[in-house]
C-alpha cells in the first residue's frame, strides 16, 4: 500500500516537473517572441525614421537649390520711392504674391516639419523708401547721388560722437528724417567705419553725428571727403523696381532719376520695373512709355491697391521672363519632392 503511494508520489513529482519545464518553455518562447516583436517594431520605427529623414534631407537639398537659382538670376527685388510706397504697404503685398506664386507648395510642405522649417524659400523684397523724404533726398541716403563733407572735421581717436556736415557732390543739402538712420547708419568716411546718428532739433533742423566703430588714431577730414554708406552696395545685385512720386509731373527729371538709379545698379540693370501714377495717354504716360517700354507700369488710382499692383509687378517681371530659371527649378523640385 505504502508502495503504491510513493509510486504515486513520484509520477506527481515527475508531472509537476514536466508540467514546470513545458510552462518555462512557453513563457521563454513567448518572451523570444515579444523581444522578436519589439525589435521588429524597432526596426520598422528605425526605417521610418531614416525614410522621413531621407526625404526631409531631399526637401532640404531641393529647397536650397530654389534659393541658390534666386541668388543667381533675380537676387530680390529693391523698391525706390517715397509716399508711393504705402510705407511699406507694397514691399509687404509683393513678398506675399512672390511667395505664394512661386514657393507656396514647396514652403507649405516644409512648414509641416518644425526641423526643417528654416529652409523654406523666400524671394528678398527690400524697401529703401521712406515717406518724409524727397527724391533727391532718398538718391543721396541711398548712395546713388554722391555724398561728401560739408565742413572739415576731426575723427576722434575715441568712439565718442562727432557732428558732421553732409551735402550731395552737387551741393545740396539734403534734410533726411531722423527715422532713416535705420537703413542708412553704417557708413565710412575716409576708409573709418562707423555709423551716422540724426538729432533733430526743436526747429526742425537736423543734426549729424558720426560715431567710429572702433577707436584708433585721430584723423583730420577735409570737405568735400567722400562719404560711402554700406547701404548703397548691398542691393546692387537686386532688381530694381523704381516707383516715385513727383508734386508736378516732370517726364525729364523723372527719367533722369530711373536712369540715376539703373547706373548704380549698372551690373545688373537691364531688369528694372518703372512705376508712375498718372492718366492714360497723358504727356507723362507717353513719355515713360517710349523711354522704358515694356518695363513700365501705369497706374491712375486716386487710392492705390497695393495688393493689385503687386499683382501687375509679379506679371510683369514674369513676362519679361526674369523669373524663367527659378519657375523652372521650382517645378523641378516639386517634381522630385512630390514624386510618390
Amino acid at each position: 500500500m505504502e508502495r503504491r503511494l510513493s509510486i504515486g508520489r513520484i509520477f506527481l513529482i515527475l508531472l509537476a516537473v514536466v508540467l514546470v519545464g513545458v510552462f518555462g518553455f512557453l513563457l521563454y518562447n513567448d518572451g523570444k517572441l515579444q523581444n522578436l516583436q519589439v525589435m521588429d517594431f524597432n526596426n520598422s520605427q528605425d526605417e521610418n525614421r531614416q525614410e522621413l529623414n531621407a526625404h526631409n534631407q531631399q526637401i532640404i537639398q531641393q529647397a536650397d537649390t530654389v534659393q541658390q537659382s534666386i541668388d543667381n538670376t533675380i537676387t530680390g527685388l529693391v523698391l525706390y520711392g517715397n509716399t508711393s510706397l504705402g510705407s511699406g504697404k507694397l514691399s509687404y503685398q509683393l513678398k506675399n504674391t512672390l511667395n505664394t506664386e512661386l514657393f507656396k507648395k514647396i514652403n507649405d510642405t516644409i512648414k509641416q516639419t518644425p526641423s526643417i522649417i528654416g529652409h523654406q524659400v523666400t524671394l528678398p523684397v527690400a524697401d529703401l523708401g521712406i515717406s518724409s523724404e524727397t527724391t533727391d533726398t532718398i538718391l543721396a541716403r541711398l548712395g546713388i547721388t554722391p555724398l561728401v563733407v560739408a565742413k572739415d572735421f576731426t575723427i576722434p581717436a575715441d568712439t565718442a560722437p562727432v557732428e558732421i556736415g553732409i551735402k550731395t557732390i552737387m551741393g545740396t543739402f539734403p534734410n533726411f528724417a531722423a527715422q532713416a538712420d535705420s537703413n542708412f547708419s553704417r557708413i565710412s568716411i575716409n576708409g573709418i567705419e562707423g555709423r551716422l546718428k540724426i538729432t533733430q532739433e526743436n526747429n526742425n533742423e537736423k543734426i549729424y553725428f558720426f560715431v567710429r566703430k572702433d577707436a584708433g588714431e585721430a584723423v583730420n577730414i577735409i570737405s568735400g571727403t567722400r562719404i560711402i554708406p554700406e547701404i548703397a552696395e548691398i542691393y546692387q545685385s537686386y532688381t530694381p523696381v523704381i516707383f516715385f512720386e513727383f508734386e508736378q509731373d516732370d517726364a525729364a527729371k523723372y527719367i533722369s532719376t530711373v536712369k540715376a538709379v539703373l547706373k548704380h545698379h549698372e551690373k545688373h540693370n537691364e531688369q528694372f520695373i518703372v512705376i508712375y501714377r498718372t492718366k492714360a495717354n497723358s504727356e507723362m504716360d507717353v513719355a515713360l512709355s517710349e523711354a522704358f517700354g515694356y518695363n513700365y507700369i501705369r497706374t491712375d488710382e486716386e487710392e492705390i491697391d497695393y495688393a493689385d499692383l503687386a499683382e501687375k509687378i509679379y506679371f510683369r517681371i514674369k513676362t519679361l521672363k526674369y523669373l524663367d530659371e527659378i519657375i523652372n527649378t521650382v517645378q523641378k523640385a516639386e517634381n522630385v519632392i512630390f514624386s510618390e
